[in-house]
């Protein structure tokens, strides 16, 4: 009674069944047309294709030359480009001076430039014009003297203790004064700050400045042929935009 009860539900499965490969041969019968339909532009696009090689191809061997190459014997290297500058300086810089060569580069315009836009930052905090703008290239002048005598805190340069005081940067500014410079330094007009305008609007509070001394270099020096640029990224969690931090750079 059992086998007689599950008859017709096998019978109704294998009716299912073949409905489903009846559909899936009407399917693949339908796809194989459509197959061939497609051939029949493709052929012909390939047929334009090997036209157009055709006509190419003396075009081609036209300007086409071979040449024998010996592999035997040492292959030179190919010519480098021609070198067209003549590198050194351009202009004279009138004597043979530390002072002079820098005043090539920071120009009496680049400081000028300097103490208006730091003149522009005194007044917008404090009421008086400031008296430490006239001090400017004697701040540039130590700064730069910071750089070959290196010690670890700004204030140890103005210590008078004789283990490790040095006299000179007391003698030319006092600590105090070098101190305002530092902190009201600028190298930016905001006020004239226009962001739709502006050529590097991230670069904008050094980009004036920086601009003036490129064209000065551009103007006074030509470097020699062969330049060896080395870059090396130091680790850097800021939040500056213009600054890409990579994690596989040295720290």
């Amino acid at each position: 009674m059992a086998s007689k009860r599950h008859l017709p539900v096998a019978s109704a499965v294998l009716e299912e069944c073949e409905s489903r490969d009846s559909d899936l041969e009407s399917l693949v019968e339908s796809r194989s047309m459509e197959s061939s339909d497609s051939d029949s532009p493709g052929s012909l696009s390939s047929d334009s294709e090997s036209e157009r090689s055709d006509d190419s191809e003396p075009e081609v061997s036209a300007v086409r030359t071979w040449c024998s190459i010996d592999l035997d014997g040492d292959q030179a290297a190919p010519p480098r480009f021609p070198f067209t500058g003549t590198p050194g300086m351009k202009i004279e810089a009138g004597c043979n001076n530390p002072l002079a060569f820098q005043k090539l580069f920071l120009t009496d315009e680049v400081i000028e430039k300097i103490e208006d836009d730091k003149r522009v930052r005194w007044t917008t905090t404090r009421c008086s014009p400031p008296e430490v703008c006239k001090k400017q290239n004697l701040f540039l002048g130590l700064v730069i003297l910071q750089g070959v005598v290196g010690k670890p805190m700004q204030k140890w340069y103005w210590s008078k203790n004789k283990m490790i005081a040095t006299p000179f940067f007391g003698k030319v500014i006092p600590e105090y004064r070098f101190s305002l410079i530092m902190k009201y330094l600028h190298f930016a007009n905001s006020k004239k700050f226009d962001e739709t305008t502006h050529p590097a609007p991230k670069l904008k509070k050094i980009w004036e400045v920086s601009q003036m001394i490129l064209q000065n270099f551009q103007q006074t020096y030509v470097p020699e042929r062969d330049i060896s640029i080395d870059e090396s990224l130091m680790a850097y969690k800021g939040r500056l935009s213009w600054v890409q931090y990579i994690a596989s750079k040295r720290a």
